[in-house]
């Protein structure tokens, strides 16, 4: 993940241009199968700079390791549409590569991972917030599948998927499938109050454009809002208002196809000007 180093001047406002090209100091993650090379190339500085701010020994890195490097600001960027679009300086959901975060995993043999900064974010504000209600060790992690490969574009059989802003998330069943993975799941078979914390949790995110789910299972969660919220008129009418309905946009869309996972894609964020809704 890339941050910039804490303690930094900001340059003045009064000379953009001269800003946009300036050299500040920045931290790079290292991703499993980096190299001193491509790290230096894909960050635009020279590798033997690199060896030596770090004092790297032989040049060796490993992942999870942070290099520090001088360079113009590095900003990711969502490029395109889902289903014909790129990634710019992607960010990995799991840059340790031990396939797990807080609430969340993803099968060991899964390396599309790498989304916006936004779409990272959102997937981890969830396993947070799943983990508030299921401690670890007594329920299951939240299955992840595919966000975009590192530089976006086509996916395997994905007709979207290219731009870092779309995320198949697994649904929670009763009995969990191994870490990661993705099971098909009938309305029996899904943990309506589980899977209801996390849809919710996507849900509430502003960012959040649209989530298509399997059309029985869209229909047994309806059903199960309407239990749980019978007394609480304004928080039902909130939560019914995201289904499918006559006089309403929905940002739940039923369909036939997604009967493992639940397909989440956020809007383009806000300063990506190259980024198609």
């Amino acid at each position: 993940m890339l941050m910039f180093v804490v303690g930094i001047a900001a340059p003045s406002d009064a000379d953009a241009k001269k800003r946009r090209g300036r050299k500040v100091w920045q931290e790079y993650r290292v991703k499993p199968g980096d190299t001193v090379k491509s790290v230096a190339r894909r960050l635009g500085v020279k590798g033997r700079s690199l060896t030596r701010w770090n004092r790297l020994k032989k040049r060796k890195i490993k992942p999870g390791q942070r290099l520090k490097f001088k360079g113009v600001r590095v900003s990711s960027e969502s490029v395109g549409r889902p289903h014909k679009g790129r990634l710019v300086h992607g960010i990995n959901l799991d840059p340790d590569g031990d396939n797990q975060g807080l609430g969340w995993s993803i099968n060991t043999s899964r390396k599309t991972v790498w989304g916006t900064p936004e779409t990272v974010r959102a997937i981890k504000r969830c396993g947070r917030y799943y983990r508030n209600f299921f401690p670890v060790g007594k329920t299951p992690s939240i299955p992840i599948g595919s966000i975009s490969k590192r530089d976006g574009g086509p996916i395997g059989k994905h007709k979207s998927h290219q731009s870092g802003r779309d995320v198949d998330v697994g649904y929670v069943r009763k009995k969990a499938p191994p870490p990661g993975h993705f099971i098909d799941t009938s309305p029996k078979q899904l943990d309506l109050y589980k899977q209801w914390v996390v849809t919710k949790c996507f849900l509430d995110n502003p960012e959040t454009k649209m989530i298509i789910m399997e059309r029985s299972l869209v229909r047994a969660l309806k059903k199960y809002i309407k239990r749980i919220y019978k007394t609480r008129k304004a928080k039902l009418n909130k939560y019914l208002a995201f289904f499918p309905g006559k006089k309403r946009r929905a940002v739940i869309l039923p369909d036939t196809e997604h009967t493992s996972h639940m397909h989440v894609r956020f809007h383009c964020p806000k300063n990506d000007r190259r980024c198609i809704p």
